[in-house]
Parts: C-alpha cells; structure tokens; sequence
C-alpha cells in the first residue's frame, strides 16, 4: 500500500489541545465552539475525499488561539475507501486508548461517525467533562451537553455521519 506524506514546518503560533488543556483546564463553552466549528471543517473535507482519519484526538489537533486557527494533523493511520466502506484502525495513540470508539476497539470496521465521536470526546475534555463517559460539567449549557451526547452514542450508526451538516447544526 503507497501512502503519501505532506510535510510542514514548524507552525509556532500553533499548539495542541493538549498544551491548552494544560494551561487552561477548563475551557469555556464559547471557546470550545469555535475550536468545534473549526475542526468539523477537515474532517468534512476529509470524508467527503473518502479519508476517515482515524486519530482525531489532541495531540492531534492544532490551534493557532489568537486568529482561532486550526490545523488537524496525524493522518498516519488515516484509511481511505471509494464507496463509503472503510476496513478497521490498524494503529492508535495508546495514550488516548480509551477515547476511542467501540468500533475501533473492537477491531470493526470504522466510518466518520468515529471521527466525529474522537473529536466530540476532545470538545468534551477541553471543557472539563469525561471523555470516556461524554459526560460535561452541568455549567455547560444544557443543548450543547445533548448535542455532544449524540455524537457519542455507542453505535456508530446512531451517531452524526456528516461533518458539513453537524457545523450547520451546532
């Protein structure tokens, strides 16, 4: 199987969630929004090429805070299909085991609806809530908790499929 690989420099006003989740624990909702908006837009470029990325977790994603840029790196394991069938995740972060979803874990094939879930499970975390629950702090606003719910359901075939459409409704 050829890959092919697409290198930058380095981006020094960019830094991870993991780096914003260190410094600021708590993020608020309003902020999360925009990172949420943002990161909906490759992986819906990514989809609609036929390309799961498979780690969408925050080592992975990238933002630039003051012109609230955002760059979604770590398509190494990113599997690609012609017709909407994908195979299973051959790799992982093993940090971020349990923030993957069951159809990764259970060796399935996957779909957007697993990428999606892997970046509703970062929005989560980035405002102080569980992500291997979904479950936010109640000072988050009671619509944004039930839209990051169903993007985390168990079953991949309930969870939101489209990236374009959830950006619409969020």
């Amino acid at each position: 199987v050829s890959r092919s690989a697409l290198a930058f420099t380095a981006f020094d006003s960019f830094v991870s969630l993991e780096t914003v989740n260190r410094q600021v624990p708590l993020v608020h909702p309003l902020d999360m929004a925009w990172m949420w908006r943002r990161l909906l837009v490759p992986i819906g470029f990514a989809h609609q090429s036929g390309v799961v990325h498979g780690a969408v977790l925050p080592p992975n994603i990238l933002i630039q805070p003051a012109d609230h840029g955002l760059v979604l790196a770590g398509w190494y394991g990113a599997l690609t299909s012609d017709d909407n069938h994908y195979g299973a995740l051959t790799t992982g972060l093993a940090d971020y085991k349990d923030w993957y979803p069951k159809e990764v874990l259970n060796k399935q094939p996957v779909s957007p609806a697993t990428d999606i879930a892997m970046a509703a499970k970062s929005m989560v975390w980035l405002m102080g809530g569980n992500p291997r629950t979904g479950d936010t702090p109640v000072a988050v606003p009671t619509p944004i908790r039930a839209f990051f719910k169903g993007c985390l359901q168990g079953n991949q075939q309930a969870r939101p499929q489209n990236a374009w459409a959830l950006i619409n409704e969020f």
